[in-house]
């Protein structure tokens, strides 16, 4: 009886240790939520948009794992405060292969609108910019013209999917942009910011497949050739 009892708790180990390991090599997407405990960041009616970022991103990641092979990771947690570069850290040093930061605001218009950002400082030179040595280290402001052709690859195609005309009577989806964000400053790996405008909380439960369904990408980033810090 012992004996079997013994064997059963090293198999459940076992079983658990190689599920570690598999998890581990799988391609990590990062999602970052807006606002943490103590910038709860644009108020929604009734409720604030780092609760709202918060469920939207945890929605995201079940969708995006059950569809794409892919380990997503929430930022923070309820009641976590961030300090300043802490993300960007923690994006590099797991080595996620796509970041997705989600901001909300709240808008009158019934029907929700979608922005798409990308961080650039310098249109033209970023995108000229050769990659530094991967042996030296890589400047805050400079990180993210490594992967920023496959960064506009990415929010090129987010865009074209939900501007399809079939999607156009539920939401509104505008062409990416590059801007000099803080919320990308440091991130290493593609990274896009997504904003979405609702009338109330909760009106984003609508959004999540669709977003979903316009990273299809994600199922290939494995293939893709995205450098790392």
């Amino acid at each position: 009886m012992i004996r079997r009892v013994v064997v059963n708790i090293l198999l459940i180990i076992l079983i658990s240790m190689t599920s570690s390991l598999s998890s581990k090599n799988l391609p990590i997407v990062l999602l970052d939520p807006a606002g943490h405990a103590k910038e709860p960041g644009r108020m929604i009616v009734e409720g604030y948009e780092r609760s709202e970022t918060l469920k939207f991103a945890l929605q995201l990641k079940k969708s995006l794992e059950n569809k794409y092979g892919v380990r997503a990771v929430v930022s923070r947690t309820p009641g976590e405060e961030i300090l300043p570069l802490q993300i960007p850290s923690f994006a590099n040093r797991i080595g996620s292969q796509f970041f997705l930061r989600i901001n909300m605001y709240r808008q009158d218009s019934e029907k929700p609108q979608i922005f798409l950002y990308h961080l650039t400082f310098d249109p033209f030179g970023d995108c000229s910019k050769k990659n530094s040595d991967d042996l030296q280290l890589t400047h805050l402001d400079q990180a993210h013209t490594k992967n920023i052709l496959t960064t506009k690859k990415f929010g090129s195609k987010i865009y074209e999917y939900l501007n399809q005309d079939q999607f156009k009577k539920y939401f509104d989806c505008s062409p990416l942009i590059g801007i000099p964000t803080k919320h990308l400053s440091g991130i290493i790996a593609p990274a896009i910011l997504l904003e979405i405008g609702i009338c109330r909380e909760n009106k984003w439960e609508s959004m999540v497949e669709h977003i979903s369904e316009s990273l299809g990408f994600l199922k290939n980033l494995d293939a893709l050739d995205i450098k790392q810090a």
